[in-house]
């Protein structure tokens, strides 16, 4: 075999070696077991850099026992204050690192009252050396204001700061000046309220001059000024700097148009090198604004630095001196005047500093020291000087590095981990994931070092993504997020701004199309990723699902774990439907897109279209109407379908000009038992990073009474073609699921075939991941050939449960299947309102729609084809849905057969039976009956009865007062098993007070009809009742169960129940609101804390109100209880 080559072992040994390096240096980089495991902990904050002091007082007032520490045991641990790098390959250890510390008076063994730690600690906001350009620069810490460092105490010793080494130095440079770096920028607007940039002072108007002291400066030595700023004018406009009275130079801006999506602002800055700097010490900078005229121009300062050079010398309080690179690596550094009571350390490593002690004959620090081919830092200071951290807090001990990679990540605020563990808990048992579930306080401690930073969390992910390739699938962040991350618009209380869960920013912040908000980030698992450039190079793809949960509150938070509880049982066959509601206009692209996108799905699931230039529409005062649509797409949630899914025009709150989803809607929709996923491919429906608005899909996945159990949605404003790009993606990986596949695996395809540069970022997942979301998780398929189905002819139809891993029937599959036979597509044309008409197909026309049973996973319906069909031969449609006997498994299919033809016709004359009644059989001709009804029409018919579109005046009718016509088709079902029987529920909400007459008509197959009229009145609501009350054990010590039942099935009720003495006082209150309630409610209630002075056997009254919320109804009842010892 002349093709094969001699191995070369020792490369290939090498190779494998250098492999292995590499896999265990990515682990290495994170923390494997955490210093906070054990041991008693306090986390320090700090604002700025420099020495901090921890004294006897500050321990005390921590409730530390200063008589039981022993001084060499104490430790600071901490890993400095900037932003952690975003780059995954930046070799960067998250561990907390021990920092070297002094210890003033620990000699003796004993931490006195005169007794000091001091310590180096870097402040969030850093000043770093940029090689490139040889000069310094200032880096803000986006996420945090505060940097932090732990302090523990154990047996062991800790670090101490040890002397620097003395040289011994013959000839070398001396050097005698330092580089000090100012910077102001104060962060205090967002134009966007999008992306990571703020800006400061608004510059409309002068701004007034900016004054810097930093006392010696060498003579005569150039200084830099650095400045940005942004402006926005449709006509070229400048800015004009001055140090001192001296112009140093203009920065010409450019125009920017005022178009909703036109980029709002153009930044400018230089770099300036000045000339003399004052020999004083003094800089008073200024900026104006040239409008070049026009008024409305508009501008802000971002920041302005000073790099100077001072004398090397000790100065009043704390004072960094920055050495930049030199020629030579070995140079002598040499004070000016006495260093009597300073204190100097090098701190170019800030984990261990070194102190010098060398000086000169006067006094003056003086000495020789390597490495000043690279940036060095040093810090004098006398130890009265020393700051004090801003505030302290004792830490729990944590180990979350050490855990095991789970299914499901959950990150959520303490605040809502009892929910997130449930959720956790749910997911665990019934769909056998491993959950890990997280707060980010514990990953900032573990990870970033106590401060909150997003890179913390994306860290901790890929930690557990590479130590378990292939495990970890979904990632659940549990809470809601804000652009402001540092509560720069002091707007957000304590409490609320430790619970957000951050999002990414977009470096982007001016441009309304480019910037975004995306949790993507946290995806990013390979080694080359997470710089994340903000354009086509920056297409980095997701590893793993991730989606959001966006709750602000514990009682949002339970809201949407008790909603995902509920769907996973919830089964119907609104599963098998996808609706596309699409907006008018733009040259018809919405409906094309839709259309396309129905085209592509209905060989797996039904495809249903709303189109508002199909529905007629108004004119009002606040414009275009289409209302029919609004009731349509009320009516999809109320009556639920898989998927609701909207292309076109939208905001936060609302979807299209004409308003067909609006705030209004959300509020009152429903659907509680047939939640559907939102799909809304519009701009900014999915935004949740603005605490000042809550958006549309936030409120429907956090509506306690339904509305949506999820939002595939955006969060910026988008274009057309990437909505239709990502909604593709998404139902092609639905299409192609695989099984065990969950709601998370189509989103991170959908995310990674979808790419766009920052234009694909906008679209966010605000739902739980490892949902399962699935038509129906079992297969359907016939089971025998079927016949072309003819107008007028008995068809069996057999079917099959089968199993779509393994292709086989599913034996033990039995319960009921529904069962909904449609003639072929029908042809509808649009209104052409905004555009030309354009025509489509769709499924509409059903021929039957029924329950039969499913035994031992095989299915058989029966039916007669009506006479009313379209005769011609060609594809028709059944949607079946199953689901078995104890509601824990369910399947689906669409499959296709034939239709067209007539059967040799029999003679049938005999009309159906029909029969109706209003709420209850025991209605009566003439009944009054409250405002809000439900019409039950019950009819048979040997050939059964025709639910078809093809005959003209063959539907299903209900007229009301000879003026309301109603076509009842879709709401007909036959009766288990039995085509020949079946029942309409028809709601009829709101009547006013008056009196009415309905008349229906229905059809059999043959076209005979039978019709029915019956009169009622419409009285007042009756408003709620309590049926009954229980409320136990009574006499009772500490818990209550309060049971009642009432006769507003599904209303929104509130609760208030009251313990008072029997003089009248209150002692509690008890108020809460169920939303869909059931007819019993029942509540344990631990009321000790409303007693606690109250004597036992004490006589006490209990006071019960129910109030419905849909009329404010209410109803009461009272009773004495008594508290037993």
């Amino acid at each position: 075999m002349h093709w094969l080559k001699p191995a070369d072992v020792p490369k290939m040994a090498c190779r494998t070696v250098l492999g292995c390096l590499a896999v265990l240096a990515s682990f290495i980089s994170y923390a494997q077991k955490s210093v906070l495991s054990e041991g008693q902990w306090f986390k320090l904050a700090v604002t700025e850099t420099g020495i901090y002091r921890v004294d006897a007082d500050w321990l005390s007032k921590m409730g530390v026992d200063i008589a039981g520490i022993r001084p060499s045991g104490i430790r600071i641990y901490g890993n400095g204050g900037a932003m952690l790098p975003q780059s995954n390959k930046s070799g960067y250890v998250n561990a907390l690192a021990e920092n070297a510390i002094w210890v003033n008076g620990e000699e003796d063994g004993r931490f006195d009252k005169n007794d000091a730690i001091y310590f180096y600690a870097e402040g969030p906001h850093v000043i770093q050396y940029n090689a490139a350009k040889a000069e310094l620069r200032h880096q803000l810490n986006y996420y945090s204001d505060s940097s932090y460092y732990f302090i523990t105490f154990t047996e062991g010793n800790g670090l101490r700061i040890k002397p620097a080494a003395a040289l011994s130095v013959t000839t070398s440079t001396t050097i005698s000046q330092f580089d000090d770096y100012w910077f102001h920028e104060t962060e205090s607007s967002n134009t966007l309220k999008s992306g990571r940039e703020w800006w400061g002072e608004y510059l409309g108007a002068p701004l007034g001059n900016i004054n810097v002291n930093m006392p010696g400066v060498v003579p005569g030595s150039d200084f830099k000024l650095r400045t940005s700023t942004i402006g926005a004018a449709q006509i070229p406009t400048r800015f004009i700097w001055k140090v001192n009275d001296g112009e140093v130079g203009q920065e010409a801006i450019g125009t920017v148009s005022t178009g909703t999506y036109d980029v709002k602002a153009l930044q400018t800055g230089n770099t300036y090198i000045v000339k003399n700097a004052p020999a004083s010490g003094n800089f008073t900078i200024n900026v104006s604004y040239n409008k070049n005229g026009q008024s409305s121009a508009e501008a802000y300062l971002d920041y302005v630095g000073l790099q100077v050079k001072r004398e090397l010398r000790n100065y009043e309080g704390q004072q960094i001196y920055r050495f930049l690179p030199q020629l030579a690596d070995t140079v002598t550094y040499q004070f000016t005047g006495s260093s009597e009571g300073f204190s100097l350390w090098n701190i170019t490593n800030p984990t261990a500093p070194l102190s010098i002690s060398q000086k000169d004959a006067t006094g003056a620090f003086r000495w020789a020291a390597t490495g000043a081919k690279s940036l060095q830092k040093y810090i004098g200071f006398q130890p009265n000087d020393a700051f004090q951290p801003a505030h302290w807090q004792r830490v729990a001990n944590q180990n979350i590095a050490a855990s095991t990679t789970p299914d499901l990540l959950i990150v959520t605020p303490a605040a809502w981990a009892q929910e997130a563990n449930r959720l956790a808990g749910y997911r665990n048992v019934r769909d056998g994931l491993d959950v890990l579930v997280v707060t980010t306080d514990q990953i900032y401690n573990e990870y970033a070092s106590g401060r909150p930073d997003i890179t913390a969390i994306r860290d901790f992910t890929r930690q557990l993504y590479q130590q378990s390739p292939g495990k970890l699938k979904y990632l659940l962040l549990f809470g809601d997020a804000t652009y402001d991350y540092r509560n720069r618009l002091r707007n957000q209380s304590q409490a609320q701004h430790a619970a957000w869960v951050p999002v990414y920013e977009s470096r982007e912040s001016l441009n309304p199309v480019y910037t975004y908000s995306s949790d993507d980030y946290f995806g990013f698992m390979d080694a080359n990723e997470g710089d994340w450039s903000e354009n086509t190079a920056g297409d980095h793809t997701v590893d793993i699902g991730i989606g959001r949960l966006p709750v602000k509150s514990i009682a949002e938070a339970k809201i949407v774990v008790d909603k995902l509880m509920r769907y996973e049982s919830s089964f119907g066959i609104w599963k098998n439907t996808v609706r596309f509601v699409a907006d008018d206009g733009d040259g018809n692209i919405h409906q094309r897109h839709a259309d396309q996108l129905a085209n592509l799905i209905q060989g797996r699931m039904f495809s249903s279209r709303l189109f508002i230039d199909e529905a007629s529409q108004t004119t009002t005062d606040a414009g275009q109407k289409a209302p029919a649509i609004n009731q349509a797409i009320r009516n999809a949630i109320d009556n639920g379908t898989l998927i609701l899914n909207y292309t076109g025009h939208g905001g936060t709150s609302g979807w299209a000009e004409e308003q067909v989803l609006t705030l209004a809607d959300m509020l009152s929709s429903r659907g509680i038992n047939n939640l559907p996923l939102l799909i809304t491919a519009t701009c900014d429906f999915g935004r949740y990073d603005d605490p000042g608005v809550v958006s549309g899909a936030e409120l429907m996945v956090l509506s306690p009474k339904g509305a949506a159990v999820g939002a595939i949605s955006t969060t910026r404003p988008v274009y057309s073609s990437t909505n239709f790009a990502l909604n593709k993606a998404f139902y092609e990986a639905l299409l192609n699921a695989k099984p065990g596949q969950r709601l998370g695996d189509f989103f991170k395809y959908t995310k990674n075939n979808a790419l766009a540069g920052s234009l694909n970022r906008n679209f966010t997942l605000l739902a739980d991941p490892s949902m399962v979301l699935t038509p129906g998780k079992k297969g359907i398929r016939w089971s025998s050939p079927v016949d072309t189905l003819k107008a007028l002819q008995k068809v069996t139809l057999n079917a099959e449960i089968f199993d779509p891993e393994t292709g086989k029937l599913d034996a033990d599959f039995s319960g009921t299947a529904r069962v909904v036979i449609y003639d072929k597509p029908i042809g509808f044309r649009t209104l052409g309102n905004e555009g030309t008409p354009e025509d489509y197909t769709e499924f509409r026309s059903k021929l039957f729609d029924g329950n039969v049973s499913v035994k031992s996973g095989r299915l058989q319906c029966t039916l007669q084809l009506p006479k009313d069909i379209d005769y011609r031969i060609g594809l028709g449609r059944a949607s079946v849905y199953a689901v078995s006997a104890d509601s824990t498994e369910d399947a689906s299919a669409q499959l296709s057969l034939v239709v067209g033809g007539s059967a040799v016709q029999q003679k049938d004359t005999i009309p159906p039976k029909l029969a109706g009644y209003l709420n209850t059989p025991a209605f009566r001709d003439g009944d009054t009956v409250e405002p809000s009804s439900v019409l039950v029409l019950q009819m048979s018919d040997a050939s059964g009865i025709s639910i078809s579109r093809a005959g003209i005046g063959h539907d299903i009718t209900m007229t009301l007062n000879d003026t309301l016509t109603v076509v009842l088709n879709d709401y007909y079902v036959a009766n288990l098993d039995n085509y020949q029987s079946g029942t309409i529920n028809y709601p009829l909400n709101n009547l006013p007070a008056g009196k009415y007459i309905v008349r229906v008509k229905v059809w059999d197959a043959y076209t005979n009809f039978s019709e029915i009229a019956f009169g009622f009145l419409v009285g007042p609501a009756k408003g709620i009742a309590l049926n009954s009350l229980n409320i136990y054990p009574n006499p009772f010590q500490k818990d209550l169960t309060v049971e009642l039942g009432h006769n507003r099935v599904n209303d929104d009720v509130e609760l208030i129940f009251n313990i008072l003495l029997v003089n009248g006082q209150r002692l509690g209150t008890y108020k809460k609101l169920y939303y869909n309630s059931e007819p019993v409610i029942r509540e344990m209630l631990d009321v000790t804390q409303w007693l606690r002075t109250i004597p036992v056997r004490q006589s006490l009254v209990y006071q019960l109100q129910i109030r419905s919320l849909k009329d404010n109804s209410t109803d009461r009842k009272a009773g004495k209880l008594i508290r037993s010892p």
